[in-house]
């Protein structure tokens, strides 16, 4: 959380890393803020004075939030005769699936609506809070302000996109029949709600307790990085040249560091990975040749997203675990990473024989033939190992009793394929954007997972 803080100081304001250290640890010291509220607040934008006028209030708004959520549970309870389960489902399904605010929720007594017209108020907010996106939209069609209302309205109400969605996955281009065939968040949390378990779900979040529950699968050495000596560090990373650190609660590849071993500097990187936030600290892979054709500057991992449960079938021909799609995601230019959020690019895997069978994308909506560093072509390229790669998801399932929705990374090592990490929120984003720009959707393939 610490490096994230110093991470959007250094973005927004220019200065340098010892120079955002410090503004951060006075603002702690004065105002006794957390790294993730000073981030939120963006605090950086303010002179000490400015902060100690402001910070109260900002305070305030927050604690207001929270306190609205719960009076809107306890409103819509008491108003429809909801219990208060009900009544936190009905909230959080209208802040998050229709972008509706809690203290609009409650002002407007919006459990009482019918879903037509929260769908209509919502709409017209989301499109107001995203006039970024909706004039990037305008630029690229030539639509009026009110064209482009219309338009996303009308796929909204058929869809459930979000404008992020709607931009993303180029909805503007498609008719009404592909644009109904794009698999959406909305989508995606109707499996999750079906199959996850929320204990697993919660655990999962956690990369220490995660490393150590599929630890003989990760095929590499690995610690906590406040829980190490440097004794224990030497042994265990003996002859490694390289690890890579990554926050114990991080996501998306942010806070992830690579750091060199060598026996000149191992104390020396041993103080700096001690230093740093709660997190694991692992082996870096060492990728197959054919993985370092995509680029060999970030380990490209092949996201398989399965879904699975131990109680009733999950496909209707009976399976209880089954491979939805995967897609291989790649750093994008010299990033370490290849989050699809940090710069990286996407594209789709075919399951039966593991070739790439998409143009590439990212999170901007531009798509690429090749790669942009090493000319790699995309569509046609061969994943190594795919087959064994999915053979040890469907172990893992299988031996660790695993259920839900979930993300598997998996890197094609110069050994076979190693598991990185799990994730809970495999992301639409991952399959629908590279097919965005051939007019295809993965709803129809995903729809037998949302059938009761």
């Amino acid at each position: 959380m610490k490096r994230d803080c110093i991470d959007s100081v250094v973005e927004a304001t220019g200065c340098s890393r010892k120079e955002a250290a410090a503004q951060i640890k006075d603002a702690r010291r004065r105002l006794d803020i957390s790294y993730l509220d000073y981030r939120k607040m963006k605090m950086f934008h303010y002179s000490p004075e400015e902060q100690d006028r402001i910070y109260p209030g900002l305070l305030r708004q927050k604690e207001e939030k929270a306190f609205d959520r719960e009076a809107c549970k306890e409103a819509a309870a008491a108003a429809m005769k909801w219990t208060m389960e009900e009544a936190a489902f009905h909230v959080d399904d209208t802040h998050y699936r229709h972008g509706i605010r809690y203290k609009d929720y409650l002002e407007h007594e919006i459990y009482s609506w019918p879903e037509e017209k929260i769908l209509e108020f919502g709409t017209k907010a989301v499109f107001d809070r995203n006039k970024k996106t909706v004039g990037r939209i305008m630029k690229k069609t030539g639509w009026s302000r009110e064209e482009a209302f219309e338009r996303f309205a009308d796929t909204r109400k058929r869809t459930g996109c979000r404008m992020k969605e709607f931009y993303i996955y180029r909805m503007y281009e498609l008719t009404d029949e592909e644009q109904e065939k794009v698999f959406l968040v909305a989508d995606s949390r109707k499996i999750q709600k079906k199959y996850d378990k929320q204990k697993f779900s919660d655990m999962l979040m956690d990369k220490e307790w995660s490393n150590n529950y599929f630890s003989e699968y990760l095929g590499r050495a690995w610690c906590i990085n406040t829980n190490v000596t440097f004794e224990e560090f030497r042994e265990k990373f003996d002859g490694v040249p390289r690890v890579i650190y990554k926050p114990a609660f991080g996501s998306r590849g942010k806070g992830t560091e690579a750091v060199s071993l060598d026996p000149e500097n191992l104390k020396e990187a041993f103080d700096h990975i001690t230093s740093l936030p709660d997190g694991v600290v692992e082996e870096f892979v060492k990728q197959h040749p054919d993985m370092n054709k995509l680029t060999p500057a970030s380990v490209n991992t092949i996201r398989i997203v399965t879904v699975s449960s131990n109680e009733k079938p999950v496909t209707p021909d009976g399976k209880k675990a089954d491979i939805a799609y995967a897609a291989v995601r790649i750093g994008g230019g010299s990033s370490i990473v290849d989050n699809f959020h940090s710069g990286g690019v996407v594209a789709a895997v075919d399951l039966e024989n593991g070739v790439i069978c998409t143009d590439a994308a990212d999170m901007k909506a531009k798509t690429y033939k090749t790669h942009p560093a090493t000319g790699t072509v995309f569509k046609g390229f061969v994943i190594p190992c795919f087959k064994e790669a999915k053979e040890l998801v469907y172990r893992m399932i299988e031996e660790k009793e695993v259920e839900g929705y979930i993300g598997w990374d998996i890197a094609i090592s110069e050994d076979g394929p190693v598991l990185i990490e799990v994730n809970t929120q495999p992301g639409a984003v991952l399959i629908s954007t590279p097919y965005a720009a051939e007019h295809k959707g993965m709803k129809p393939v995903m729809e037998k997972y949302m059938i009761d």
